[in-house]
């Protein structure tokens, strides 16, 4: 959650909805015409029937508000509080959340209810000083994350930060050796889950290896998508796969033995794995295909089909027919 709540824009939902889909409504019919009469009564219908929904979704919580999130009252069987925002403001809902506020967002103090967590206390004192404390988690940060530390039982680690996110570390609790530790955008590295990942000059080279007994991923980028080579292997299924990318020039792929790519490759050495990109786009831009026939032979055509080789030949405006000519093509050559 937030360590920074925002106003609360639910109360307001309904009638926010209503006044855009008006706006967007009058548009329609500006732009379509007289021909839009019955168009925009039946949509105006609709409009209705979904802010009458939105209003029934606000619960039993009564919520009054006067010039929009400035002045506001919240009521009900579960609910109490007021506000003038920014200067002051309380609201209680029953077995959820207890906030207040003065001078919004300068100095906050509220006890929520987080899923998983149990009840936090949290305080701000913006931008000095801001804390949570909880039975399953701790944090501290001051001077807007100059130093900040947390300690998260639930999820069993220890961060630190000084200055977050730039300089980080983190470890599982009770252990000396830190799992995570950046020193952006100079170096960084992370081993967590059995995978380990590493960066020097964040964008500049970046790597990413996961090693288990059946199954191995290794891949290296450069620039983030300039250059990229992958490698996947697994023991189980038998599954091989090497992926060489070159923006803008080059795409090289292996599945299981099919070779295929193209030179040059625009877009589809940023997303190589579109497939939707390659079959329709990519042949646009693509002097240079070639792929694998299901016998293994390699398959190729340059410049569109002006030279290309399919079948063990050479097709297009002109193609070597090596070796005697069969009786057939005899045949067909006769008048």
């Amino acid at each position: 959650m937030p360590l920074y709540p925002v106003p609360d824009l639910h109360p307001a939902l309904p009638e926010i909805f209503t006044v855009c889909a008006a706006m967007a409504l009058l548009m329609i019919g500006v732009f379509r015409g007289e021909g839009s009469t019955r168009l925009v009564s039946w949509l105006a219908v609709g409009v209705l029937i979904i802010a009458a929904y939105l209003t029934q979704s606000l619960g039993a919580t009564r919520q009054v508000g006067f010039y929009g999130l400035f002045v506001s009252t919240v009521g009900g069987p579960d609910g109490r509080g007021w506000r003038v925002f920014p200067f002051y403001g309380t609201k209680e809902i029953a077995g959820r959340e207890r906030t207040r506020y003065v001078l919004w967002p300068f100095h906050l103090r509220s006890e929520l209810l987080v899923p998983g967590y149990g009840w936090e206390t949290r305080r701000i004192d913006f931008p000095v000083f801001s804390a949570i404390d909880g039975a399953q988690r701790w944090s501290r940060s001051y001077a807007l994350g100059a130093y900040t530390h947390t300690v998260d039982q639930r999820r069993g680690y220890e961060a630190v930060g000084a200055p977050w996110p730039l300089v980080f570390r983190d470890r599982v609790l009770g252990e000396e050796h830190y799992r995570t530790w950046r020193f952006a955008p100079f170096y960084g590295r992370s081993d967590r889950d059995g995978i380990v990942r590493r960066f020097y000059a964040w964008p500049a080279w970046r790597t990413t290896i996961q090693d288990a007994d059946d199954f191995h991923y290794e891949r290296r980028d450069a620039l983030l998508v300039v250059w990229r080579r992958e490698e996947q292997e697994s023991a189980v299924s038998g599954h091989r796969r090497r992926l060489l990318t070159l923006f803008p020039a080059l795409r090289a792929d292996e599945h299981d033995g099919r070779a295929l790519g193209q030179a040059p490759a625009l877009f589809d050495s940023i997303l190589p794995e579109n497939r939707g990109l390659h079959a329709v786009w990519a042949p646009l831009w693509g002097l240079v295909r070639w792929d694998t026939e299901p016998d293994g032979r390699r398959r190729w055509n340059v410049l569109w089909g002006l030279v290309a080789r399919e079948d063990g030949r050479l097709v297009g405006p002109w193609h070597l027919a090596l070796g005697a000519p069969s009786v057939a093509s005899r045949a067909d050559d006769e008048p």
